[in-house]
């Protein structure tokens, strides 16, 4: 239940601000294993065409696209995405970025539900031009279908909350770092450097770096 996932979450919080990463962790492990157990709760309803199911969430300027595929009646499983540079975006013009540029790539099926999108009618011809057969996009689905977006949806959000933990937890390391090396705030960038050998011979150097930007 959404109360049983909020109460993960707060803990899951709570851990990473005391600096209990490895506990922090495994809530986050558990949110991701309900999430997984919510999907196969779902998978008995079955479907009865090829269709792709799209959510998009936003949480502090932050995106999460959500795509579950089904094919002949059964569902392949789901992807979350994380769109770069959306920055001052809206839900609906991510959605139709994310169709435009998907589905260059992949075949797409003959039903797209999507949650909102910036011109429906323009998305389904496009896409129908593109694949050479007729695609239809719905939005604001009932019954069943309604079902599946809402499982996008949840899916999008906690990968989201789950994505949006683990860069409070980097800030929260990083933070550790500069107080223990007695360095300034402005710090963004850190190369480590590491040279080994055989007894003198076969040197090896390596380099790793890490960059907020």
């Amino acid at each position: 239940s959404d109360d049983v996932l909020r109460a993960i979450e707060s803990k899951m919080s709570a851990s990473a601000e005391a600096l209990r990463f490895e506990e922090a962790a495994t809530y986050r492990d558990q949110l991701q294993a309900l999430a997984r157990m919510a999907q196969r709760q779902y998978a008995d309803t079955g479907l009865d065409q090829d269709a792709d199911v799209v959510a998009v969430v936003e949480n502090g300027g932050m995106f999460c696209v959500n795509l579950v595929m089904f094919r002949s009646g059964r569902q392949l499983g789901d992807r979350c995405l994380f769109p770069q540079n959306a920055s001052g975006r809206s839900s609906e013009e991510i959605a139709l970025a994310f169709l435009m540029q998907h589905y260059l790539e992949y075949p797409a099926p003959g039903l797209v539900i999507v949650d909102s999108i910036v011109d429906l009618d323009e998305a389904a011809t496009v896409l129908s031009a593109h694949c050479g057969r007729r695609i239809s996009v719905l939005t604001n689905p009932s019954g069943e279908r309604r079902a599946w977006l809402e499982m996008a949806r949840a899916n999008a959000r906690h990968a989201l909350l789950a994505r949006m933990s683990e860069e409070s937890n980097q800030e929260v390391r990083l933070a550790a770092l500069r107080e223990a090396l007695g360095l300034g705030d402005s710090l963004r960038r850190i190369e480590c450097f590491d040279i080994s050998h055989t007894q003198g011979e076969a040197t090896v150097a390596s380099c790793v770096v890490y960059d907020r930007c």
